[in-house]
């Protein structure tokens, strides 16, 4: 199963419902073309909130958050322990973080 879709798969779905994963810091603008974007159906029934709170106490899925290769490596962790679908999903997303990294120090959760 896909849990992420891209941009352009968004746009024709006409809806805002999605967490962008954004390369970089956040410019002030989102809906980026190589994003990856999560619906926050998938997110809130796979409980990432929980994950990513753990790794950054300050994470807000209605906010814009950073997250460092250290940060990453950790919510990696903690899927792996949950596995099942969180950690299929965090592993598809793994490609595009890792693909970030080779060019920046962090990619941004933008939330609904």
């Amino acid at each position: 199963m896909g849990y992420f879709i891209t941009e352009a798969e968004r746009k024709a779905l006409h809806s805002t419902c999605f967490h962008e994963f954004m390369k970089s810091e956040y410019n002030g603008e989102c809906w980026h073309e190589d994003s990856l974007l999560l619906s926050d159906d998938e997110f809130s029934r796979l409980g990432l909130y929980k994950i990513f709170k753990k790794v950054i106490p300050d994470y807000d899925p209605y906010g814009i958050v950073s997250v460092m290769r250290e940060q990453w490596e950790q919510v990696k962790i903690l899927a792996e322990k949950a596995g099942g679908e969180i950690l299929e999903c965090i592993l598809e997303a793994d490609k595009w973080v890792n693909a970030c990294f080779e060019e920046f120090d962090r990619f941004t959760i933008c939330g609904i």
